[in-house]
Formats: structure tokens, C-alpha cells, sequence
């Protein structure tokens, strides 16, 4: 009825309002409260399960891969882009935490951006996408040291188990370019493959998922597999 169609609309915009708000704050250098942060993995764990191991794009869109905890750098790269809007597309390749001192800000700002636009902004999973390296590589230490111990150690747990298992594995853009974080596998003849994988788990030692994510090119390597059909 009219009543909840206008119910609806009246939350979407208030969501989208609070999104900007939320955005507006990161960006000018404040992060999220606990609460906050933790709602926000929440809705964003509630999108991504959403959506398949591989997206299926259109281009034009903007690509952009291991920001690594760098916030002005990330901030300045899109900004380059064009800025987030319902007619600019972008998909990030993964590795947005780690290494950097501000992967709490990015991992918080990209979020936003999509759930603010979902069908705009994509994120695929890279290997830092990951509770065994991010226990490593600074993640969990950044987080502990904005929030402290405990609650950081709370925090880390939901990005991982929540935000970073149910991103996208892969994407094609005009069913034409297959975008990856790591590279191909032997074990990978088609895009059918991908997607009989259980994503939502931590990244196994070896085999396709593993592949996908680490694999990276060797100077004078052999290529395979050699044939991918990528359009079916």
C-alpha cells in the first residue's frame, strides 16, 4: 500500500542521508564510533552476500587496486576518477588494508561509498582480505590501537568474518576483461569454476581461491591455463 511504499522511500533516504554524513566524517579525518563501524560491517556484510563470486560489468569504470592503508592516496585516486556519484563506476581489486597506518579510514570510506552506491562501487577480495595476514600486516594492530583492545579485537574479528569472507572473488568488464587481485590457476578453465567456490570462509593454503588471490606473474613463466572462456 501506499503507506509502506512511502515508509520505504522515507528510510532509503534517511539511510543514504546518514551514509553521506558518515562518508563526510572519515573523509575530514574522524573515524566511526564502535557502534558505528560495527553497523556499518553489518550492512555492508548484507550487500556483498548479495552478490556472485564474479560481477558481471559494464563498462566505463574506473579500476583501482592496493590502496594499502594509504587514506590520502585513496582520497586523491578517486578524486582523479571523478568523484562517487550514481553515474561514475568504480571497482576496487582488493589489499585495501595493511601496511598503511590508516586501513581502519579506508576500509570505512570505501564501505560507505557502497552502500551509498551499491550498483556503482565494487570491491573484489585481494589476500590482505584475510584475519591470518591482517593479524600480520597491521591491520588488527591499527584497529586495537583506535579502539582498543578488546573492542578492537572485537572489530577485527566482524570485518573478517563479516566484510572481507563475503566479497566477490573476480569481475569481467564487458564480458570481455576478467579482473583478478592475484592472477590465474592451472585449476581454472572457466568462469563456472569461480563460482562453485564457498567464498565466505578464510583463504585455504592452495587450489583455485588461493590462486586467485596470490598467484602473480613470473618473468618468463609458462601461461596457464591457456584457454579461459570468460563469457560463459
Amino acid at each position: 500500500n501506499n503507506t509502506t511504499t512511502n515508509k520505504l522511500i522515507y528510510n532509503f533516504f534517511i539511510s543514504m542521508a546518514n551514509y553521506q554524513a558518515l562518508s563526510q566524517q572519515v573523509q575530514s579525518g574522524s573515524i566511526l564510533s564502535k557502534d558505528q563501524f560495527a553497523t556499518i560491517l553489518s550492512e555492508a556484510w548484507a550487500l556483498f552476500k548479495t552478490e556472485s563470486n564474479v560481477l558481471q560489468l559494464q563498462g566505463p569504470i574506473n579500476v583501482i587496486s592496493n590502496i594499502h592503508g594509504e587514506f590520502e592516496g585513496l582520497k586523491e585516486i578517486t578524486s582523479l576518477a571523478g568523484s562517487f556519484s550514481n553515474s561514475n563506476q568504480f571497482l576496487f581489486l582488493g589489499n585495501i588494508v595493511d601496511r598503511g597506518t590508516q586501513s581502519v579510514e579506508c576500509l570505512q570510506y570505501l564501505l560507505l561509498q557502497k552502500l551509498q552506491y551499491p550498483t556503482q562501487v565494487f570491491i573484489i577480495r585481494g589476500n590482505h582480505e584475510s584475519k591470518a595476514i591482517g593479524e600480520i600486516f597491521g591491520l588488527l594492530a591499527e584497529i586495537k590501537s583506535k579502539y582498543g583492545d578488546d573492542e578492537g579485537s572485537e572489530l577485527f574479528v566482524k570485518c573478517c568474518e563479516d566484510v572481507f569472507y563475503s566479497m566477490p572473488i573476480a569481475a569481467t568488464i564487458n564480458n570481455d576483461v576478467f579482473c583478478v587481485h592475484g592472477g590465474l590457476s592451472p585449476e581454472l578453465s572457466s568462469l563456472k569454476d569461480i563460482n562453485t567456490i564457498d567464498r565466505f570462509v578464510e583463504v585455504p593454503k592452495s587450489g583455485l581461491f588461493t590462486d586467485l588471490l596470490w598467484s602473480d606473474p613470473l618473468t618468463n613463466a609458462p601461461l596457464v591455463p591457456k584457454n579461459i572462456n570468460i563469457k560463459d
